[in-house]
């Protein structure tokens, strides 16, 4: 096992210390963002446009197919209490 030990007196921390450790990690933070960026660009602009026109039109069948039943059972709902009031 090894000691890892620092020959000379340790230095206090500075607020100056303190505000280059918040910039590293903005910057860091800032290059991590940039990189997600960059990746989600080429990643679209890789993609064909028609194949999202498909997922689009498939995605508004299913909402149309899912929302089919909401507004069939508040029609239902609907003529229930026209019934029941009069």
């Amino acid at each position: 096992m090894s000691v890892i030990t620092e020959k000379g007196p340790l230095r206090k921390r500075t607020s100056r210390m303190i505000v280059n450790m918040t910039d590293r990690r903005q910057y860091r933070r800032s290059l991590d963002l940039r990189s997600f960026r960059q990746l989600s660009r080429s990643y679209f602009a890789s993609e064909k446009s028609w194949e999202f026109v498909i997922e689009a039109l498939l995605f508004a069948i299913i909402v149309a197919i899912s929302a089919w039943p909401i507004f069939a059972a508040a029609d239902a709902l609907n003529q229930f209490l026209q019934r029941t009031a009069s």
